[in-house]
């Protein structure tokens, strides 16, 4: 059985996609939300929402054109607003393929995500075969692999991992802990 995954980085960004609006509207009651919840301008709330939704077709774009080599992206919110895009080669030039917008930043990852998924799914199969429950998911803002286990399996997984042979230097093992909702869902 598999624990559900955590994908945080593209839930976030399309939390926040589909909503800029042309700058001659009055801006809808989200837009005057998002930017007294981020301290900026109504006119800064709709270029970061713009290039949140620019990011979404970017990401898109990189797993389509690049999938060997794209890492992933994030949005950085300080010091200044602009999405992290990272490729294991030529982050540059790949990235310029697909945008100009200099709100697009290309770093170089030491992996690309689909290097950390077929690592993660080799986790999971050495998991599975040992009855271990487990999760994982890309945290392309450390470039990252997150295997997620029960907080009692933690070390025990580390080790049998790396008794199997497997680099650990992309690769955290972490403790899936136990959420419990309230009446209100908080």
């Amino acid at each position: 059985m598999k624990l559900p995954a955590l994908p945080f980085a593209l839930a976030t960004l399309l939390s926040f996609g589909a909503h800029a609006e042309p700058d001659d509207q009055e801006p809808v009651q989200f837009v005057r939300d998002y930017a007294a919840a981020r301290g900026v301008t109504i006119v800064e709330a709709r270029q970061q929402l713009s290039i949140s939704d620019q990011a979404i077709e970017v990401k898109l774009k990189a797993e389509a054109e690049f999938p060997g080599t794209f890492g992933g992206l994030y949005i950085q919110n300080t010091p200044n607003y602009r999405v992290i895009v990272k490729f294991s080669r030529d982050a540059e030039t790949s990235l310029r393929a697909l945008t100009s917008n200099p709100a697009f930043v290309a770093v170089q990852s030491p992996y690309s995500i689909r290097e950390l998924e077929a690592k993660g799914r080799q986790i999971e199969a050495i998991l599975d075969a040992e009855g271990i429950e487990s999760s994982t998911n890309v945290d392309p803002k450390e470039t990252e692999l997150r295997v997620w286990v029960d907080e009692a399996k933690v070390e025990a997984v580390r080790a049998l991992l790396l008794e199997r042979g497997v680099d650990l230097s992309s690769t955290s093992v972490v403790a899936l802990g136990k959420i419990e909702l309230t009446a209100s869902g908080s």
